[in-house]
């Protein structure tokens, strides 16, 4: 019992940080639409087998990184932003949310909005949001 209870709010953390990135902290947990564990293996799926390390790439390039500056700004090596680019299926599998934020972070205030709004467009739709 103690161990669903753990990967429930697990998983209930990762919803909220998600809907943080995305700007969507307003949404009733109901909207969703799926479970949280069914979420979970959405994303653990979603990650593996769809994500693209292109679109990270041209965020990057728009907002005059380069990959060394990018690695730094995200708390990663110049050779994981380099494989994530490539979609790497090392780096893809193990891609964590916390990596995308950061890299969000790093990059929304220096691109145009219509990369902002074509990103969290992307994401949702990525997310099934």
């Amino acid at each position: 019992m103690l161990v669903f209870w753990y990967s429930f709010k697990l998983c209930e953390t990762f919803v909220k940080d998600l809907r943080q990135f995305l700007g969507l902290v307003t949404l009733p947990k109901n909207e969703i639409g799926l479970s949280f564990g069914q979420l979970k293996r959405e994303v653990a799926m979603s990650l593996r087998d769809r994500f693209s390390g292109q679109e990270l790439r041209r965020i990057r390039k728009e907002a005059g990184y380069t990959q060394a500056e990018m690695a730094v700004r995200v708390g990663i090596s110049r050779e994981t932003v380099i494989a994530i680019e490539n979609e790497h299926p090392g780096a893809i599998n193990s891609l964590e949310l916390g990596v995308l934020k950061l890299w969000w972070k790093a990059c929304h205030q220096r691109v145009t909005q219509e990369t902002k709004t074509g990103f969290v467009t992307y994401i949702q739709s990525f997310f099934n949001f």
